[in-house]
């Protein structure tokens, strides 16, 4: 009798303890993924820091399912300047936006809105508002993509702005990058960029 007790209490034990790692592990797994939910695409709005952001610019899924979400945090990264964020930004420089009005019925009355590149793709008005820093990452969208396309061509839009001021600073700065260039396609691409501001400063 003495030592069925004594077989049945180290039973007890031995449950009693795993029970309690069993509950430990639970609870560190459930604190595990509340953390990766708080540092990822959960919260994005005036308090979310960079790495949140990033987390919300890097998800493809949300790209699709909460588009919103993914315009707040391209919005954000361009009040925080986040110099982290220019490459995941490039990425989105084709990434649309759409606004209610554009829900609207066609026979309901509406006013006339001009969308510009910045407005219809906010990744182009994060990187100007990051600034030069984007330069480098930009230069490597255009020579990267064909010319004129959607993406060459909002790259280029952030790039006139950064040379606004000064045109044909912007001009030698894309026809010594040419120079440089390992491709002759690569090369023709930021030639393109280069006539693309001349011209620009013509009709200033």
């Amino acid at each position: 009798m003495i030592k069925m007790l004594a077989v049945n209490k180290n039973v007890f034990f031995l449950f009693a303890v795993a029970f309690v790692l069993l509950s430990a592990f639970t609870i560190t797994r459930l604190f595990a993924q509340e953390s990766r939910r708080l540092d990822g695409a959960s919260i994005v709005g005036s308090q979310a820091t960079v790495p949140q952001v990033i987390a919300v610019l890097r998800d493809e899924n949300l790209r699709k399912n909460d588009p919103k979400r993914v315009v707040e945090a391209i919005e954000r990264a361009g009040e925080l300047e986040a110099v982290e964020a220019i490459d995941a930004l490039t990425k989105l420089l084709t990434f649309s936006r759409t606004y209610d009005w554009e829900h609207l019925s066609p026979d309901t009355e509406n006013e006339i809105h001009i969308i510009t590149p910045a407005g219809r793709y906010p990744a182009v008005q994060a990187l100007t508002s990051i600034g030069k820093h984007s330069l480098p990452a930009l230069t490597e969208v255009i020579k990267e993509e064909e010319s004129n396309s959607l993406a060459s061509n909002n790259a280029t839009a952030a790039i006139l702005y950064f040379f606004r001021d000064e045109l044909s600073e912007g001009v030698n700065y894309f026809e010594t990058a040419s120079k440089t260039a390992l491709s002759p396609v690569a090369a023709q691409r930021l030639l393109h960029v280069a006539q693309k501001i001349d011209e620009f400063g013509k009709i200033k």
